[in-house]
């Protein structure tokens, strides 16, 4: 009797990951920890947000797609944690870059995730997710400015990004600003208040 074993293929492929991030983080990441963000709206209300946390992983790969080496995706992430004074409410800003093997770097993904509530971690739903490579990558909740004045302040490479989900609370951040060289520089919330950085 003849017996066919067949055996399954192994088809994750390694790649070395070394330490590298995108080089643009600088431009839309905030400046350090302990820094505190100011920001104010035309009735004269004032709310300031203190970075906590910056904590930049190790490069790590994710699930194979594939045999292929350049199927293997390396990836780093940095994530930074704003949190506003007397209260709990948290802005976690979650930066991801993935470097594949086979495209130039301009080709790679550089994403931004923004996770808003109380006490707010990256394991929930994110309210907003902005593609900082592509500024093509426009949708109805994602508009791309070239230069941009906002709270009298003219601003170059301005993200608007807005809440497509429905608003539980007046209060909450329904739309929010980044411009490089600044990170965070403006947010709406539901009831219609602006606030935007003071510079």
């Amino acid at each position: 009797m003849l017996v066919l074993i067949i055996a399954g293929c192994e088809t994750s492929t390694k790649r070395d990951c070394p330490a590298f991030f995108h080089p643009d983080y600088e431009t839309w990441g905030q400046h350090s920890v302990g820094e505190t963000l100011v920001f104010d709206d035309r009735a004269g209300m004032t709310e300031r947000f203190d970075v906590t946390k910056i904590e930049r992983s190790v490069p790590f790969q994710t699930e194979d797609f594939g045999s292929r080496e350049s199927n293997v995706v390396c990836n780093l992430t940095v994530r930074e944690v704003l949190v506003r004074q007397d209260s709990e409410e948290t802005i976690l800003k979650f930066f991801k870059h993935s470097e594949f093997s086979d495209r130039d770097l301009d080709n790679e993904l550089f994403s931004l995730s923004i996770y808003i509530g109380p006490l707010a971690t990256d394991q929930g739903a994110r309210d907003f997710l902005i593609l900082l490579d592509d500024n093509s990558s426009e949708s109805d909740s994602i508009t791309f400015y070239d230069e941009l004045e906002l709270g009298g302040v003219l601003y170059t490479n301005v993200y608007i990004a807005v809440r497509e989900a429905e608003q539980e609370s007046p209060e909450q951040i329904s739309a929010i600003a980044i411009a490089s060289g600044f990170g965070l520089v403006q947010y709406t919330r539901a009831n219609g208040s602006v606030f935007s950085l003071v510079q």
